[in-house]
């Protein structure tokens, strides 16, 4: 994945810089590929140029985080926070998004939405599937758990994914005619 050209990250980017650039400090982006000993070493080189503080995508252990704010670095979380940590969190509402975005599709007479998304244990994930099925509650649909389906990067790519998931619905006597 390409975390440099998605949108979420650019607009993150642009606004933190704007309001940090209005408030005489800078902004500096550092990228790792989200193993723990990356995001260790890059968690300790910032804490060792005395930044004030960090926002970032939570994609580590806990501890690295705890580790950092015992050194005195602010955290501002993107999306979620590590449990046990206390920090700030920037987040959008992912239960309203995944309830708005599985009631369109129910308004456009799709009723056999499946839901298929990425890591499981991702809260803001949790979080959209949670919307995901009260909005098949709230339809008075049944939540059919065959619908709902994770994968892991490691698994394959996301379209091959999908063509497989495809496959195997084709299969139900009901299959899905949507995909949230």
């Amino acid at each position: 994945k390409d975390t440099l050209s998605s949108n979420r990250f650019l607009e993150s980017t642009k606004g933190a810089e704007s309001f940090l650039k209005a408030n005489d400090y800078f902004l500096t982006v550092h990228m790792t590929d989200q193993t723990e000993q990356s995001v260790s070493k890059t968690l300790d080189t910032l804490c060792s140029k005395n930044v004030g503080s960090i926002i970032l995508f939570p994609s580590a252990d806990a501890e690295l985080y705890y580790r950092a704010q015992q050194r005195g670095i602010h955290l501002i979380f993107l999306d979620s926070v590590p449990h046990g940590i206390q920090a700030n969190l920037v987040s959008c509402d992912n239960v309203s998004g995944g309830y708005s975005a599985t009631s369109h599709l129910l308004s456009r007479g799709y009723d056999r939405v499946a839901a298929l998304y990425g890591n499981p244990d991702s809260i803001p994930i949790i979080q959209r599937i949670e919307g995901y099925k009260f909005a098949l509650k709230h339809a008075g649909l049944p939540i059919k758990e065959e619908y709902i389906r994770s994968f892991r990067e490691s698994e394959g790519t996301f379209y091959g994914r999908v063509e497989d998931l495809i496959k195997q619905w084709r299969n139900l006597e009901k299959p899905p005619n949507a995909i949230f």
